[in-house]
């Protein structure tokens, strides 16, 4: 039987780009990344192919006969079952979220347990006689891209203060799919939490995997004796997790580690100490504050507002949100006076205004399509923030149909086009989990490594599409988040006209929760702007 690729995934882009992209890594980068939404839709593409292959062709045409075919034959079984128990299309409620083509790639949970799948099964040695007819089988998943999945599950459950039991049963941000964790699934979870310490999460995965194995129905059942796990190994996990918490229990509390639990446990009831978490305690303490940088608090209180903003809340107080308005501005250059700017004032001081309808559809797909061939996963460098998306980069002469530097100087009235200064555009995707710490764009006169740019002077962020659930901006000192709206863009200055960083502008991006997200960004800098932006009057300026 012929394997054929479809374009079914990626409309007109085609799958033709991603045979190309994922034959050789660029730039040295690896490839295979489970934080890249395009790497996700190529693996849910290639599957329902390698389903449908399993599914429709005879097991002898596959194996040919005899007792290592039958072995075969029952992988293959246990395969096309958990893919089916998995992949079900038959609800409504998650049809109304997710389009046909990223069904799986869109829901954290279902693209999980996929990257699982390719691991578990595909790369099998009892299917090799049937992947190998697959183009680029080198780039298949691997235990790093397991990781990473469960780490970017994790991270949405710490971040949205999400409910293991209700994730293990499909529900993500009050929207119910009929995603479910198994058994084993539930206690891997857990058991990369406890070695990546985080121990408050590592509890909760162990007791739904310990719930459910004492959930007596047929097929509940059924998984336990399939996941080769025990009560007692569970409860010994728990025992475990409690006694490297207790043990880091001092240090903990002095570095204010959210992921520990406001005192010291004893034992494996959860229900008493569930509630017990310090990131509870710092949430209610610390959420909506601001402290000098010198006090121990200030880290924990950007984490803080941080999570708040992720959750929707916005920190302003009334008298700083009666200040902002929205207004048509046709003054900043000609080009606005026939299309006037759309712009809403998100923050008064420092200035944080978001442009509406200032990008296209028709550039939002051409950039997200030049994309496709360089994305990489950001470097993976000690002084970087810690980030999980894929980047490209592009020149102005490589983007000729998304004008985005001329663009950017008719807004900001500072020089881009044509400056040997000029930084690339940056082109980022995000997938499931995606996200971004805090930190600034600008690293000040002090930055021991000279840039023959100069530092950037503005931010001018764009957003190229929706996103379904989660993806916000969020400033922690200055209390707000900005919402990604389909081509519109975010402007705000990065530096003092000092020269210093602004550290009010300090900002993160808000994981993911379900479907993608795509932004560009484009930077202005110091030395080809000291005259249209000279210093203030006030050294403090």
């Amino acid at each position: 039987m012929q394997f054929t690729y479809s374009p079914r995934s990626f409309g007109f882009i085609g799958i033709l780009i991603l045979s190309n992209i994922f034959g050789t890594a660029q730039s040295g980068q690896p490839l295979p990344y489970a934080l890249s939404p395009v790497y996700l839709q190529y693996l849910e593409d290639l599957e329902s192919q390698v389903y449908e292959l399993l599914k429709n062709t005879d097991a002898n045409t596959l194996f040919g006969k005899g007792e290592d075919a039958k072995l075969k034959q029952n992988v293959v079984v246990r395969y096309l079952g958990e893919y089916e128990k998995s992949v079900n299309r038959t609800s409504t409620t998650e049809t109304k979220y997710h389009h046909e083509k990223d069904f799986v790639s869109s829901n954290p949970i279902l693209a999980f347990q996929m990257i699982n799948r390719y691991v578990k099964y595909i790369k099998n040695d009892a299917l090799k006689s049937v992947t190998n007819v697959l183009i680029g089988k080198d780039i298949l998943p691997t235990e790093k891209e397991v990781e990473d999945a469960m780490e970017a599950l994790l991270r949405l459950q710490y971040i949205y203060d999400f409910d293991a039991h209700q994730i293990a049963n499909g529900m993500l941000d009050g929207t119910t799919t009929s995603a479910k964790l198994s058994i084993r699934e539930c206690f891997e979870l857990g058991k990369f939490a406890q070695d990546s310490a985080y121990f408050t999460l590592a509890l909760q995965w162990y007791d739904v995997a310990l719930q459910k194995l004492k959930t007596n129905d047929e097929s509940t059942r059924a998984e336990a004796a399939a996941s080769g796990l025990k009560e007692h190994f569970i409860l010994n996990a728990m025992r475990a997790t409690i006694d490297e918490h207790n043990d880091d229990y001092e240090e903990s509390i002095v570095d204010g580690d959210m992921y520990s639990f406001s005192t010291r446990i004893y034992n494996t009831n959860y229900s008493d100490i569930a509630h017990l978490t310090l990131r509870k305690r710092l949430m209610k303490e610390l959420a909506g504050q601001v402290f000098p940088d010198e006090d121990p608090r200030f880290i924990q209180a950007v984490e803080a507002n941080m999570m708040a903003l992720c959750l929707g809340h916005n920190l302003q107080t009334e008298k700083e949100k009666a200040k902002l308005k929205c207004w048509l501005d046709t003054k900043r250059h000609p080009f606005w006076t026939i299309n006037p700017l759309k712009i809403e004032q998100l923050h008064e001081e420092p200035s944080i205004i978001q442009l509406y309808d200032i990008f296209n559809d028709k550039w939002a797909e051409y950039l997200k399509m030049l994309s496709y061939e360089d994305l990489e996963r950001a470097p993976d460098i000690p002084e970087a923030t810690p980030r999980t998306a894929a980047y490209a980069w592009f020149e102005d002469d490589d983007i000729p149909d998304a004008p985005i530097s001329k663009m950017v100087e008719f807004v900001t009235g500072l020089n881009v086009v044509g400056s040997a200064a000029a930084e690339a555009l940056q082109v980022a995707a995000y997938a499931f989990g995606g996200h971004v710490e805090p930190h600034f764009d600008s690293k000040g006169p002090e930055d021991p490594v000279e840039n023959p740019k100069g530092d950037r002077v503005t931010t001018f962020l764009v957003y190229l599409n929706e996103v379904e659930k989660g993806g916000l901006t969020a400033f922690p000192l200055l209390g707000i988040y900005i919402k990604p709206v389909k081509n519109s863009a975010v402007l705000w200055y990065t530096n003092m006209k000092n020269g210093d960083v602004d550290e009010r502008t300090i900002h993160a991006a808000c994981p993911v929760i379900a479907g993608q997200k795509w932004i560009a960004t484009k930077w202005t800098h110091i030395k080809e702007n000291i005259l249209k932006r000279p210093c203030g009057l006030k050294p403090e300026e």
